[in-house]
């Protein structure tokens, strides 16, 4: 691991695996910075848990104290080891570090990224529009409970409302209450990604729904079934199915009875679809090639109309992989559209209810935090 990330005059990013010197490092740089003449209350690390920082803490003391007690050898050893060149001044800065950071007013502080942003939430709170003197929510599963509950009755006043009939189709592309539940839950616990997202959008629904289908490279617009039961198709089916009745089996006259069904039909619906793909899909997705390859049975059924019977297949069961991939699309968007809608409706009642009871939990302590930061008056 190179030194040079501890070098206070250079901004540096470290990664590295467990265990292999990122605190040591980290205190090695305050260490570079104190031995620098920097007034210790100027210094701060932070890191994700308490246990983290008292151990950074801990560290730091013993190397100062190490410092301050080896012999000369040792300790121009232990300045060459962290990057400096030994001379008197250093010498000198590095034997009292120990009792000055001791009897500072204003020691090194290490603390979690959270314990920093409520320090100065709690110092700027109308700069950072949060409530003056609040609360650290420590346990939000009851809160979270009331915002549910809070989503449904809302949903509940109206039941021919557009939210009452978003939760019903969200509940129904989730395969039931359970699952529609956890999707919530998963927006909730992932709302500063949302917030962040569209921090600058003046709908944010709209502008994620939009992002979504350039993401798809897809045309919500656009219905898929519409797009698959053109002309052109339907033309190639009744084509195929009229070869198909010629090259007699049970399996092919059962297919060609099938696809002359649905060419019966006035509007064509997602069952249509199943039943064409059923004529030219194994249950695996594959295509269906036996009877479809260019063989000396299908030959002799079909004579000079072979070519066309093989061409057919191939461009309907292209045009089908085309319309699955579409709805594929479709479904994948529109449960995301409605993740967005019902997931930011589910936020908002949890962020009125934290509101009421003037409390904050940790998302708002870092978003909060972001945003006040993000100010240049600030």
């Amino acid at each position: 691991m190179s030194i040079n990330a501890a070098n206070p005059a250079i901004n540096a990013t470290l990664t590295a695996s467990a265990g292999s010197g990122k605190t040591w490092m980290l205190v090695t740089r305050i260490l570079r910075i104190l031995l620098e003449d920097v007034q210790p209350g100027s210094i701060l690390a932070l890191t994700f848990t308490r246990k983290a920082a008292g151990e950074m803490q801990q560290r730091l003391a013993e190397r100062l104290y190490e410092l301050a007690t080896v012999d000369e050898t040792a300790l121009d050893k232990a300045l060459t080891e962290i990057g400096i060149s030994p001379n008197d001044t250093y010498r000198q800065r590095a034997r009292e570090l120990y009792e000055f950071h001791q009897y500072c007013d204003y020691p090194v502080r290490t603390q979690t990224f959270h314990s920093f942003c409520q320090d100065i939430l709690a110092r700027f709170p109308l700069e950072a529009d949060v409530p003056p003197g609040f609360d650290l929510l420590e346990s939000s599963s009851l809160l979270i409970k009331q915002a549910l509950d809070a989503l449904y009755n809302e949903a509940t006043l109206d039941m021919n409302g557009q939210l009452a009939q978003d939760l019903q189709q969200f509940m129904k592309l989730c395969d039931g209450h359970f699952n529609m539940d956890k999707a919530l839950n998963s927006f909730l616990d992932h709302r500063s990604d949302w917030w962040a997202f569209t921090e600058k959008a003046d709908d944010a629904i709209g502008f994620a729904t939009e992002t979504l289908q350039q993401q798809l490279e897809f045309d919500a617009s656009i219905d898929p079934l519409h797009n698959f039961f053109n002309d052109f198709t339907l033309q190639y089916i009744k084509e195929f199915a009229s070869l198909l009745g010629r090259y007699a089996n049970k399996t092919n006259e059962k297919h060609a009875n099938s696809l002359a069904n649905v060419l019966l039909a006035s509007e064509f619906n997602h069952d249509h679809f199943q039943q064409v793909c059923e004529c030219f899909l194994k249950k695996d997705g594959d295509p269906l090639k036996q009877g479809r390859e260019d063989k000396p049975a299908v030959r002799k059924a079909l004579g000079d109309d072979t070519d066309r019977f093989l061409e057919l297949h191939e461009l309907i069961v292209s045009a089908i992989f085309k319309a699955k991939d579409l709805l594929n699309k479709k479904n994948t968007f529109e449960l995301n559209r409605l993740w967005y809608i019902c997931g930011e409706r589910f936020v908002g009642h949890y962020q009125k209810l934290k509101r009421e009871l003037r409390t904050l939990d940790f998302t708002d302590l870092e978003w909060r935090t972001y945003q006040l930061l993000q100010s240049s008056d600030n």
